[in-house]
């Protein structure tokens, strides 16, 4: 699957260099292929902004150790990090991010008694990063919406907000929590709600969660900008990162897509092409090589689960 998604997205590229021919009002310009784009990456800047999408997978364990410990389980740190970039490799992989999160929910729950209060901590810890990231996106696009004539972005990343907050209001709204009592297993229901009630009933831990977020969240968005800027692409503003990037990751994280192949790669040409006026073929290119980076990246997190890093050790003391 993996392999027929890469070569739908080869399918996009353009290896070599092309022209677009001139008209009435506009010359003939050239554009750089895939190999001239890789040749002129700047590499010192491509290697360190590679090695820093290891900050924000650190502070991703941080946000995810907190909720643990919110709820009553005392893993170490070291533990929770290790599963945590396990589960960033294995998002390269396999579906969407679900395949990532379903790897630390397993690995996470081994040796407890409440395995379902731990993979609704997983869960709890991805709705609070989509949460933020939608909110963020909304944010950062406000000022730029009459830019675009085209308000199908503005559409969608309103949309997704105006949906987050019903259905949180659904949620803990009286009719939903009479229906809760309706559902099946109720022991195994019981225990996800306990977690999901934190939301509204740990609201110091729920900010604490945002706000590492919010910081993990910047963090790849300048990243990613640096690898634009390493790459040489005239005409990125850092703007475009922070109202594209959010749009991006929500579509990536819940697609069903082979860790976000061909997905990320068409999204970017939608926006970075369509609304923010890049090369067509830089913006795939951009797509490709942040790909690429975040494989590399992880491929200790994959020899680390391999070694037994992610395993819980022998005489850990149960959660209480």
């Amino acid at each position: 699957m993996t392999a027929g998604a890469i070569f739908f997205v080869v399918r996009m590229i353009r290896f070599n260099d092309y022209v677009t021919p001139a008209t009435a009002t506009t010359p003939e310009v050239r554009h750089p292929g895939f190999v001239a784009l890789f040749e002129q990456t700047n590499k010192p800047l491509f290697f360190a902004m590679m090695a820093a999408l290891l900050v924000p997978i650190g502070i991703l364990s941080l946000r995810w150790w907190l909720l643990l410990r919110g709820h009553g389980f005392q893993a170490p740190f070291g533990r929770i990090f290790f599963v945590t970039y396990a589960g960033t490799f294995f998002n390269n992989f396999l579906p969407g991010a679900v395949g990532g999160d379903l790897t630390k929910a397993i690995l996470a729950a081994h040796g407890e008694e409440r395995k379902a209060a731990v993979a609704a901590t997983v869960i709890l810890d991805r709705v609070v990063g989509l949460a933020v990231m939608i909110v963020m996106g909304a944010v950062c696009l406000y000022p730029y919406v009459g830019r675009f004539e085209d308000k199908r972005l503005a559409w969608v990343v309103y949309g997704l907000l105006g949906a987050m907050i019903a259905g949180y209001l659904v949620y803990f709204s009286p009719p939903g929590r009479k229906l809760l009592g309706f559902l099946p297993f109720k022991k195994t229901v019981s225990e996800l709600d306990t977690v999901f009630r934190s939301v509204r009933d740990k609201k110091g831990l729920m900010a604490a969660a945002a706000g590492l977020s919010l910081c993990s969240q910047a963090l790849g968005i300048l990243v990613i900008y640096g690898l634009a800027r390493a790459m040489g692409i005239p005409g990125v503003g850092l703007w475009m990162f922070f109202v594209f990037e959010p749009v991006i990751f929500i579509v990536t994280a819940v697609a069903p897509s082979v860790g976000g192949w061909g997905v990320q790669e068409s999204i970017y040409e939608v926006l970075f092409t369509g609304f923010g006026g890049i090369d067509r073929n830089q913006a795939i290119a951009l797509s490709v090589l942040f790909k690429l980076s975040s494989i590399l990246v992880s491929i200790p997190g994959g020899v680390l689960f391999a070694l037994g890093a992610t395993r819980r050790r022998a005489g850990a003391p149960p959660a209480p």
